[in-house]
């Protein structure tokens, strides 16, 4: 009973036995009941019109020819006054007729019914009559039980020949998703199911498609970070222990050594931010980062990160366009914190010298748009599309002066925050990142 199939079918066959023993009896009480009705009428017809016939004088040719043509259906017996037979015909299984129900006719003026069972009193030479007429049990009406015995029986059959073939077909594709799950279960991410369907069935089978190719991706991935993070790592950690082994040497200059060491601490400055950065990648992607959104003006949150960076833009002659009117949002200022100090830092490093960076706020019916555009190399369409891949960046030349993470932590801040980030950029020319809010989250 743990199959599907078994079950299905063991469901269907006692539903439907239960089902055509009601609808039998059911069918069985009020058909007998309607029939026996309609066959009293055609039995006082029958009785009546022998009646006619018999009460006729000198027709005893007629009498016998109606008895032998009646045999083949009914059965009939005609008493005298004194209850005793004097006529009948040879039909077979007749009911026995008491003397009380001879008598009880004599007596009575009309008709009298018992079930099959009808009696007709008549008049003859003076004399008193009682006919008794009954259908042959052999023959028509009688047989109707049985055929409706057997008519529900062989649709029952019929049914539960069709069911279970009907049944293997819908568990079919079941047996073939459990097959997949279990292949999904080793680590078979490249699995799929060729059902084809329109119902939930085959839906079910889309959804699980659909599944095992994010899970084909979130494996490639995850494979991909743990490639990128072993080597992000271990380019640092290769260049301390490097020049760590070289400054035991006792030949080094002082200029050597110092040389050394700022690099030293550039690497170690650079192990530590990413650290700092996947722990706080990871914290985000757990959900459970605190997340307190609170009501603050956000242009001055931009114009102090603005003037905390101050030393790195000037240090660039970069010429800073401001369009930052008072505007009030609610979210959580820790993390846009995050967003605008990623955006500048990066704005500032890929500007060329005496170049400008503009800042603009805009704010609409419903939501807010922050636009940091920059005058630095831009990045190509293949590199857009790439962005915000963890540890991937644009600008492979310098790629051991970042982590290729800050995009990332961007992207994800926004949607916690409901929003998202747009990029437009043209080679050259420059790089312009739209941070939209919504005003209520």
């Amino acid at each position: 009973m743990k199959s599907m199939y078994t079950r299905l079918v063991v469901i269907f066959i006692s539903v439907i036995v239960l089902s055509l023993v009601i609808t039998f009896f059911i069918a069985s009480k009020y058909f007998i009941k309607h029939v026996e009705t309609e066959v009293q009428s055609d039995l006082i017809d029958v009785g009546e019109n022998f009646i006619s016939i018999y009460s006729k004088q000198d027709n005893q040719n007629g009498v016998d020819a109606t008895l032998q043509i009646l045999s083949k259906n009914f059965y009939l017996s005609l008493y005298d006054e004194s209850g005793k037979i004097v006529l009948k015909n040879t039909a077979l299984k007749k009911k026995n007729i008491k003397k009380d129900q001879v008598i009880n006719v004599l007596n009575k003026s009309d008709v009298q019914t018992k079930g099959y069972l009808i009696g007709l009193p008549f008049e003859k030479d003076g004399h008193q009559y009682a006919l008794f007429i009954q259908p042959n049990i052999d023959r028509g009406f009688f047989k109707m039980r049985r055929v409706l015995f057997f008519s529900l029986l062989t649709t029952l059959l019929i049914g539960s020949v069709t069911f279970l073939f009907v049944a293997k077909l819908l568990v079919k594709p079941v047996k073939e998703l459990i097959s997949a799950t279990k292949e999904l279960a080793k680590g078979n991410y490249d699995v799929q199911v060729t059902i084809k369907r329109k119902d939930e069935i085959g839906l079910l089978a889309s959804n699980f498609n659909l599944m095992t190719n994010k899970l084909n991706k979130l494996e490639e991935m995850r494979s991909e970070f743990v490639s990128n993070v072993s080597h992000e790592i271990q380019s640092p950690l290769t260049s301390i222990k490097g020049f760590a082994k070289v400054l035991r040497s006792k030949q080094l200059t002082e200029e050597k050594k110092e040389h050394y060491l700022s690099i030293i601490e550039t690497e170690s400055e650079r192990l530590s931010m990413m650290s700092e950065r996947l722990l706080k990648l990871a914290s985000l992607d757990s959900e459970q980062h605190p997340f307190q959104p609170t009501t603050y003006k956000l242009d001055e949150q931009i114009r102090k990160i603005i003037l905390a960076l101050e030393p790195h833009w000037e240090s660039k002659k970069l010429q800073l366009v401001l369009n930052l009117p008072q505007t009030e949002i609610v979210a959580d200022r820790l993390l846009l914190e995050q967003v605008w100090i990623n955006l500048l830092q990066n704005a500032i490093k890929f500007s060329s010298i005496a170049g400008y960076i503009k800042v603009d706020i805009l704010d609409l019916d419903h939501y807010i748009h922050v636009l940091i555009s920059d005058s630095g190399l831009g990045i190509s369409k293949e590199d857009i599309e790439r962005i915000f891949e963890r540890f991937y960046q644009a600008d492979h030349s310098r790629n051991k002066k970042g982590t290729g993470l800050g995009l990332s932590i961007v992207q994800k801040i926004m949607e916690i925050h409901h929003g998202k980030i747009e990029v437009e950029s043209v080679v050259g020319k420059g790089t312009s990142f739209t941070i939209i809010l919504p005003k209520i989250l």
